[in-house]
This record gives structure tokens, C-alpha cells and sequence, in this order.
């Protein structure tokens, strides 16, 4: 079992991340970190591992997003998290396990454990549940797109984050906000 102490260290610092460069917003990180714990339970995986994988999966989004990169986020946040677990002495299985949470959250590498899985679809909460996207929109808006623009993003990322959901249990809840969201989005696109 992950230390529950080693969690709360890299939770510390994807915070203080969130804190200097805004992204991801508080919101959307304690809403994935809420639901990544759920789901850790649910399912008997390692819950610190979680929130440790929670912590780092988007720990240098906001210095990418900033730096123009917000593309190649993933590769940011795994250096980071390779750097940042080494210093707290972190060795494997651990180390691996939490490198592959990172680098496999958006789907593009296999899950190599319960607990990526459990990662990955926490960060579908984020573009899914109606807290994630009413606060993905405001985002969108804040950054200077216009309403149309903003639902298009929406859109994407809610399809995007539902191509990526892979757990019985998250897509089960997740399913009728899905499909409420793509009705709504929907409504007027031909007029």
C-alpha cells in the first residue's frame, strides 16, 4: 500500500502548482480527486496511489498551458512526476505505477494497473459530470473565447473524455449527464 503520507506530499504539490499557474482549476482537480477516491474504493484499489496518480496527472498543465504547450502537457507532467518522485525516494512498483497514471490518462498508452485506470477515468469527471463542464466552460469563456466557440470546446472534450471512460462504474454514472450534455449542445446547431 502507497503512504498515505507520500500522497499528501504530491497532493501538496500539484496544489501549490494549481496555485501558481491556475491549471488545472481547483475545481476540476478536486472534483477528479473526489471521484478518483470513490472509485479507488469502490473497486479495492490503492487509494493513496490514486491520489497521488490524480496529483501528478495534470501537475504541470498550467506552466505548459502558459509556456504555449498545453499540447504536450503529458510529457511535462510525466518528467515532472519522474523528477518529483525520485527526490521523495519513490522506487518501484510505485514509481512505474505512478509514471504510467500520468503518461496513460488521456488513453493514448495501456494502463498498466487498476489504479491508472482509476486515474484516467477521474479526469473524464472533469469533461462529464455537470460541475466539470459548467467549470471547463467558464475556462473556455475566461480565456476570451466567444459562447459558440466555448460550447464547441465543451463538446469536444465531453466526446474526447467519453471515448477515454473505460470503468463499469464511471461510465454507468457518468452516461446520463453524457447524454444530457450532447441534447443540449445539440439544440439549435441547425437553425
Amino acid at each position: 500500500m502507497f503512504s498515505k503520507e507520500l500522497a499528501d506530499k504530491i497532493d501538496a504539490a500539484a496544489r501549490e502548482e494549481i496555485a501558481t499557474y491556475g491549471l488545472p482549476t481547483l475545481r476540476h482537480y478536486e472534483l477528479s480527486l473526489t471521484k478518483g477516491i470513490e472509485l479507488a474504493k469502490k473497486l479495492n484499489a490503492d487509494v493513496n496511489l490514486v491520489q497521488a496518480g490524480v496529483a501528478l496527472m495534470d501537475i504541470k498543465l498550467g506552466q505548459a498551458a502558459k509556456e504555449g504547450h498545453q499540447p504536450e502537457h503529458v510529457k511535462y507532467c510525466v518528467e515532472y512526476a519522474e523528477k518529483l518522485l525520485t527526490e521523495l525516494g519513490i522506487d518501484d512498483p510505485y514509481y512505474s505505477n505512478l509514471i504510467n497514471c500520468v503518461a496513460a490518462h488521456h488513453g493514448a498508452i495501456p494502463f498498466t494497473s487498476l489504479e491508472a485506470e482509476i486515474v484516467a477515468n477521474a479526469d473524464c469527471y472533469r469533461f462529464i459530470h455537470p460541475r466539470g463542464v459548467m467549470s471547463f466552460h467558464a475556462t473556455v469563456v475566461k480565456r476570451g473565447n466567444e459562447h459558440d466557440a466555448a460550447l464547441k470546446a465543451v463538446e469536444a472534450k465531453l466526446d474526447e473524455k467519453y471515448g477515454i471512460l473505460s470503468l463499469d462504474v464511471a461510465k454507468e454514472e457518468l452516461l446520463d449527464y453524457y447524454k444530457m450534455f450532447k441534447d443540449i449542445l445539440t439544440v439549435g446547431k441547425d437553425s
